[in-house]
């Protein structure tokens, strides 16, 4: 295997319009050699959508369960421009998951990985750019310019700086022409929404958290590393995250997680800080329940002390505890 070609990872669940418009996408990147590994996270019925338009648009193609992949010592190598789908007898959550597809990579001998999100579009030159930089520098992760897909001349993500209250993005809702579109950004967090990296350095995402948040436990743990990351401003993608406030029923229970996420790994990363960041952390949401969700003192004081509660309780977020928090009856 030439360890210059890359390994595209796309983790599918009950997703397959959105997947197939990335899919599209891919097959007008140019000057760069890749296969497509999709990792279909126990679906409903999408397993067979998506073989049949492999059928249509790959000449060479691949199917494996999760356990063929487990259980494998090798595997047979994979030719640029093939199709690989793995099928998860479950939804395993993100990082899980997208592990499977790692040790796919790492049974295959690729070294150039890129975790690309469902829901995303790529422009035709981006993975080459991205690519570009990580070979010819000493960045073991890069990540593109990620635009609203509507607005599209909006940014969504930038990566970002792991500050002292662990949260920073850069050009964050800025519009695109504030941007030096020929530079290339040093960052010490890079979302897992669209990632290249070096496998021989990044060999396996966190499963302590069932979903969110394992970006950002990878970054500080290359921080920690003294690991280099960058955003190449010129790669562009189009992710299809609202630029709108989800308002939506479970608006609240979402945020909750991802605080709980958030401390969670701070406290593995900042023992004796954590203790400070958790009271900040936790007092701002209770300020958040209070003054700009209008939650009465008592339900957004319960709610507060809940997530102070957990959060020194708690080393993890399994997909039970997940699924329970977005049950609470936060509103």
């Amino acid at each position: 295997m030439n360890n210059r070609n890359i390994l595209i990872i796309i983790l599918n669940w009950n997703g397959w319009t959105d997947t197939k418009e990335c899919l599209d996408s891919l097959l007008t990147l140019t000057n760069v050699s890749f296969t497509t590994v999709v990792v279909d996270n126990g679906s409903t019925n999408d397993c067979e959508q998506i073989e049949r338009y492999v059928q249509q648009h790959y000449g060479l193609s691949r199917t494996y369960t999760k356990q063929e992949i487990d259980e494998a010592r090798t595997l047979p190598v994979t030719e640029p421009g093939s199709f690989v789908l793995i099928k998860n007898n479950e939804n395993l959550g993100f990082a899980k998951a997208n592990n499977v597809g790692l040790r796919f990579a790492e049974l295959t001998g690729y070294e150039f990985i890129y975790l690309l999100n469902n829901d995303t579009i790529v422009e035709s030159d981006s993975l080459q750019k991205l690519f570009e930089v990580i070979i010819n520098s000493t960045y073991a992760a890069v990540v593109p310019q990620i635009r609203y897909y509507n607005p599209s001349d909006t940014i969504w993500c930038c990566g970002g700086e792991i500050n002292g209250f662990y949260e920073a993005y850069h050009y964050k809702n800025e519009k695109t022409d504030v941007i030096p579109h020929e530079h290339v950004m040093q960052i010490t967090f890079a979302t897992g929404c669209a990632l290249l990296f070096k496998r021989s350095i990044v060999k396996k995402l966190s499963e302590k958290f069932f979903f969110g948040e394992e970006d950002f436990e990878l970054s500080l743990r290359m921080k920690q590393q003294g690991m280099r990351m960058a955003c190449v401003l010129p790669s562009v993608i189009y992710h299809k995250e609202s630029a709108s406030i989800d308002r939506s029923a479970k608006f609240l229970n979402k945020i909750y997680v991802h605080k709980l996420n958030r401390l969670i790994n701070i406290k593995n990363f900042a023992p004796l800080r954590w203790p400070f960041i958790l009271t900040y952390r936790s007092f701002k949401f209770l300020l958040l329940l209070l003054f700009v969700e209008k939650i009465g003192f008592f339900k957004s004081a319960k709610f507060a002390f809940m997530l102070y509660y957990q959060a020194i309780k708690l080393d993890e977020v399994t997909k039970d505890t997940f699924f329970k928090l977005l049950q609470l009856n936060i509103n």
